[in-house]
């Protein structure tokens, strides 16, 4: 019963915490797009002698799509995934508790769901 009270109070902090690390980790993703994508621009004026001497280097570019589909999915996805047989809305349909693989989508897709900052 304690177990059971602590963790419905802490519950609210928790996925406070979660979306905030989530937000900050989809912020960075977008900042190595935004870096990746000024680099290709480079390479493509440098003729592509820039990207031979990143890749000498050891920067690896590509690295921001390989991060998107590395993000978890949103917080709060596992707390639905963890009711047996999804939730019940509106008493007759159900959504399905395999919501996301833990991929958003294309960069694009992330683009657009979060605007830039100056």
């Amino acid at each position: 019963e304690i177990q059971r009270r602590t963790s419905e109070a802490l519950e609210p902090k928790r996925l406070e915490a979660e979306s905030e690390l989530y937000e900050r980790r989809v912020a960075l993703v977008k900042e190595l797009e935004a870096v990746e994508a000024e680099a290709m621009e480079l390479t493509a004026l440098c003729g592509g002698s820039l990207q031979h001497n990143a890749r000498e280097a050891g920067i690896e570019l590509g690295i921001a799509e390989h991060a998107l589909r590395s993000l978890p999915s949103r917080p709060g996805m596992s707390l639905i995934a963890s009711i047996p047989g999804g939730v019940k809305l509106h008493g007759t349909s159900t959504m399905s508790t395999s919501m996301g693989d833990g991929t958003i989508g294309s960069s694009r897709a992330l683009q657009s769901q979060t605007p830039r900052s100056p």
